[in-house]
């Protein structure tokens, strides 16, 4: 069995535009059973926008979003006192 929840959350800027995206990544469990019982292991992760679009990673903290034809890097986030 399979479960998958949202495990973070984070922003992403066009290099070009300069259009920032709110990027949710999900991770899929998997169900092992182990010496102890049951339990989840982190499988696979996928990203996509607030608005739907689904990202690629490219590596060192970039990202393609295809469907946009666009390049994304990912941005320090900016925490608030």
């Amino acid at each position: 069995m399979r479960t998958i929840r949202t495990t973070g959350q984070f922003e992403v800027a066009a290099a070009v535009s300069g259009r920032v995206f709110t990027v949710i990544e999900r991770t899929e469990f998997v169900w092992a059973e182990r010496f102890n019982g049951p339990a989840t292991i982190p499988w696979r992760a996928s990203f996509e926008t607030a608005e739907g679009y689904a990202l690629t990673p490219l590596g060192e903290d970039r990202f393609e979003i295809a469907a946009l034809g666009v390049c994304v890097q990912r941005v320090a986030s900016q925490k608030l006192n």
